[in-house]
C-alpha cells in the first residue's frame, strides 16, 4: 500500500477502433479486461478510486468507483480525462491504461512509493521515451497540461517530457523486465498473441 494519500484513475473511454471492439470489455482471465485492471488499483487502496470512460459504454458498477464520462463530442482521449481527474481530486493520481493487461500490483505500487509525498508527476522511460498511461501525475502539471489542450498539442509525451524539464515531473529509467508491463494491444492479432503467452 502507497503511504501518502493519492487517488487512482483507470482510463477505459478509448474508441478501439483498430480493434474492431471494446477494449475494456475483452475478456482476460475469466473477467472484463477493465475489471482486472481496476481489481489492481483497488488492491493499492486509493483515496478515491476513478473509471474514465464514455457513458454509452455502461461498464457496469461498483460501490467504491467514481465514474468520469467523456463530454459529449470529446476527442481530447487521455489528456483530457487525467485534466478532468486531477482538477476533481486536487492530489496525486496514478492512472492506468487499460490495455495493459500485464502490469502489475507491485509494479505499480513501486511508481506509487517513487512519488510518495512529493508534488511532482513521477514517470518510467523506456526506449520509447516517458510511459504516460501508467505514471503518477500531480496538480503541479495541470498549467502545461491545459495549455498543451488550448494549442491542440494532445501528446502526453510530449506534455510529460515538459513538465519534467520544468521540474514539475520526474522519471527513472525503465528496467529491461519492465518493458512488457507496457505492452498494450490495439489489433486483434496483438491481442491474441498476448493472451497466448505465459505469465
Amino acid at each position: 500500500m502507497i503511504d501518502s494519500l493519492f487517488a487512482a484513475l483507470l482510463l477505459a473511454g478509448g474508441r478501439s477502433r483498430r480493434m474492431g471492439c471494446d477494449k475494456a470489455l475483452l475478456d482476460w482471465r475469466g473477467q472484463p479486461l477493465w475489471r482486472a485492471q481496476l481489481a489492481k488499483l483497488r488492491e493499492l487502496k486509493p483515496a478515491r478510486l476513478m473509471v474514465s470512460c464514455r457513458e454509452e459504454q455502461q461498464l457496469g458498477i461498483d460501490g467504491d468507483v467514481e465514474w468520469l464520462f467523456d463530454p459529449a463530442g470529446d476527442e481530447l482521449g487521455p489528456m483530457g480525462a487525467i485534466v478532468r481527474a486531477l482538477t476533481i481530486v486536487r492530489m496525486p493520481l496514478l492512472v492506468l491504461a487499460v490495455d495493459m493487461p500485464w502490469i502489475t500490483v507491485d509494479f505499480l505500487e513501486e511508481i506509487g512509493r517513487s512519488s510518495d509525498g512529493s508534488e511532482t508527476g513521477f514517470f518510467v522511460r523506456t526506449a520509447y521515451g516517458p510511459e504516460p498511461m501508467a505514471a503518477v501525475y500531480t496538480p503541479c502539471m495541470l498549467d502545461v497540461m491545459e495549455s498543451a489542450i488550448k494549442k491542440g498539442r494532445l501528446s502526453m509525451q510530449e506534455s510529460v517530457l515538459t513538465c519534467a524539464s520544468s521540474g514539475l515531473a520526474r522519471m527513472r529509467q525503465g528496467k529491461a523486465e519492465e518493458s512488457r508491463f507496457f505492452q498494450n494491444m490495439n489489433t486483434p492479432a496483438e491481442w491474441t498473441q498476448e493472451k497466448g503467452r505465459s505469465v
